[in-house]
């Protein structure tokens, strides 16, 4: 009796992080120790990373291949029921041609599946140690890339994006530097925080920090042409300026705290009666606090008072700011 004929294998396409090989997921790194063949991008895929492969798999580098050889010896490996990896820097599904390799599995009727990654913007982000994002600040983050060899859309020109004031993660990039900030500069002002930062989890990971007027400068210096992250946006500052749930005398509004301050005012007109009428002697006999009574006129106004107090101090006092929630 003939065995079924053996299904086609998936082709995986596996991000496998910014550079450090423990930053493949669980599952990318089991799917890697299960390959029959592997292809990754020598030119920005970590070698390390192929430590996890089996001793036995093919193993080919498509730096020097084009497109075209590339998905052939990945379709006969596939035809010949092979498991194959395709590996792909950071995440595969930002500015790596995935799209135009799926659409060579779909003609050949080779099924595929993506693995997300590590995307080298938020590697980049953990070397800063800074929050992309950040209440009050700014809620969007946008990826994008200045034209280069790949065109860009006009409505999505840098210059234009940059009028959002939102924080802007800048691929594929750094070796235009100058182009870079002379349009970033005409939607955030000179003094907004940048930072390039090269080779993100690499061994050799470098930070250049600096502003827009400035940060150009900062990396023609240090030599930085490529494989590097431009950041830019308000939440890099050194020091953020959050706002807390606090009012102090010099920010305090009338319009605000209206309701407050007539409460306030009537305990404290409530207050200067009683001060007034005991001073003459006019509610002698109804209380007596001479004697320990604290609901006399004179206990009664001790206490108005701690309340007036109690309630200013609400009203004014320090109060915490809350953390924003974890998302």
């Amino acid at each position: 009796m003939n065995k079924p004929a053996q299904k086609i294998q998936p082709i995986f396409f596996i991000g496998c992080g910014p550079g450090d090989p423990e930053l493949i997921t669980v599952k990318g790194k089991r799917l890697l120790k299960e390959a029959d063949m592997i292809v990754y991008a020598g030119s920005l895929v970590k070698e390390k990373v192929l430590q996890y492969a089996k001793k036995e798999a093919e193993i080919y580098n498509s730096a020097p291949m084009t497109l075209e050889e590339i998905m052939k010896i990945v379709v006969d490996a596939a035809r010949a029921r092979k498991k194959v990896v395709r590996l792909h820097s950071g995440d595969p599904t930002l500015y790596s041609a995935l799209r135009e390799q799926a659409d060579i599995l779909d003609k050949e009727k080779i099924p595929y599946k993506v693995i997300p990654g590590v995307s080298s913007a938020f590697a980049s982000a953990a070397a800063l140690k800074r929050e992309l994002t950040m209440p009050e600040i700014t809620q969007t983050v946008i990826f994008t890339r200045l034209e280069g060899r790949t065109p860009v859309p006009e409505q999505e020109r840098l210059s234009l994006l940059a009028r959002h004031q939102a924080t802007m993660c800048i691929f594929l990039s750094t070796g235009m530097i100058d182009e870079v900030i002379g349009e970033l500069k005409q939607g955030y002002s000179e003094d907004t925080p940048v930072a390039v930062v090269y080779r993100a989890t690499w061994e050799d990971e470098r930070i250049i920090r600096g502003r827009l007027r400035d940060i150009a400068n900062k990396v023609k210096k240090a030599g930085i042409k490529r494989q590097a992250m431009i950041i830019v946006g308000k939440t890099l500052g050194e020091r953020l300026k959050v706002k807390e749930e606090q009012t102090t005398w010099k920010e305090f509004s009338f319009e605000k705290q209206k309701g407050w301050m007539i409460f306030l005012g009537i305990l404290m007109f409530i207050a200067v009666i009683l001060i007034g009428l005991n001073a003459f002697g006019k509610l002698e006999g109804i209380w007596d606090w001479t004697k320990g009574n604290w609901n006399g006129p004179i206990g009664g106004t001790i206490i108005l008072i701690a309340i007036i107090v109690g309630a200013m101090y609400m009203l004014l006092g320090n109060k915490p700011g809350k953390p924003a929630e974890n998302k």
